[in-house]
């Protein structure tokens, strides 16, 4: 009896840290994509839980500069994603690191894709223009369920249109660093909520129309 093994190849994050207190090493991790980071993160989470200091403290360990954007909101908007882009370019910045929950980690990607590419947003969510790649980006996830630290597209909002749309030009994060020690600041519904969005996620990976053997047995 021959037995047909069926291989597919799967694209992820160059590289994945997982553990507490991880955060740590995302200075000399970062030193490997650049000297001038633009850190997207949104209006207080990852200020109020610490993790924004500790990581801009271990930038300035590493003596890599920085620019603050925290305009980040929930369902970012193509606009933000695109004044993001502006202020990288405005500023110099060679690498972009997300942190936040998968709102924020979006944002970031559009913004590291727009840093390098011309042209009108929505020609770019629709794919009618080749993609010139991203600058470098690190995802410090700081709640659970949406994967976008690991996955290819920056969902945004496009609020004239009141619809979403999704740049997928394989936008995938360079280095995904999971800490979960910032979980423990997370109020109970947002954990609730990613939970039951990662559960969602599964089930759509099951039912979709282009699943396979590996969603059907995971």
């Amino acid at each position: 009896m021959k037995v047909k093994v069926m291989i597919q190849h799967y694209n992820i994050s160059d590289s994945m840290i997982f553990g507490r207190g991880k955060l740590s090493v995302t200075g000399r991790t970062a030193a490997r994509f650049g000297k001038k980071a633009l850190i997207v993160t949104g209006g207080s989470s990852s200020k109020k839980s610490g993790a924004l200091d500790r990581l801009m403290n271990c930038l300035e360990s590493e003596h890599i500069g920085f620019e603050l954007f925290d305009k980040a909101t929930p369902n970012p908007l193509t606009t933000t994603a695109e004044d993001g882009a502006r202020f990288a370019v405005e500023n110099s910045c060679d690498m972009v690191i997300a942190i936040g929950g998968g709102s924020v980690i979006d944002c970031a990607k559009a913004a590291a894709y727009l840093a390098v590419n011309e042209g009108d947003i929505n020609d770019h969510i629709y794919d009618r223009i080749e993609s010139k790649g991203a600058l470098p980006i690190i995802a410090i996830p700081t709640t659970c369920g949406t994967g976008s630290e690991v996955t290819p597209n920056a969902v945004l909002t496009r609020h004239a249109l009141k619809t979403k749309g999704s740049i997928s030009y394989s936008i995938y994060p360079n280095l995904a660093l999971v800490d979960g020690k910032y979980l423990e600041y997370a109020k109970p519904s947002l954990i609730i909520n990613t939970a039951v969005d990662a559960l969602a996620h599964c089930i759509e990976s099951r039912l979709h129309s282009k699943a396979n053997i590996y969603n059907h047995n995971s």
